[in-house]
């Protein structure tokens, strides 16, 4: 059983490089032959894309993805032992801006 996974995607308000890279999942299991797929996206879109053989979900700079949208990603994993679907394993929620921190500081004793 997964456990959903959200994330942020800035949309493409501002001229900064708003693609995106998420962290290779944990999986538990064999990784001989692992081959990572997505199986759907709701709602529908060819615009994140998945690497085979990390699972590490992606979006293009210049994606053109709305904001407001939340996208529910399922995947498919297999491996030399077996395959299995993931359903509804990761949300990419796009907002308008991600506004960078500052003036962050620990104070001093």
């Amino acid at each position: 059983e997964s456990i959903p996974i959200e994330d942020l995607l800035e949309a493409e308000i501002t001229k900064v490089d708003n693609s995106f890279q998420s962290n290779a999942p944990a999986l538990k299991g064999s990784l001989e032959g692992i081959e990572y797929s997505i199986k759907n996206i709701t709602p529908t879109t060819d615009k994140i894309k998945i690497d085979p053989t990390t699972g590490v979900l992606s979006v293009d700079k210049d994606h053109g993805l709305q904001s407001g949208n939340n996208y529910v990603i399922s995947i498919h994993v297999k491996n030399n032992f077996g395959e299995e679907d993931f359903n509804n394993a990761f949300t990419l929620q796009v907002v308008e801006y991600i506004e960078p921190i500052s003036e962050f500081e620990y104070e001093t004793s």
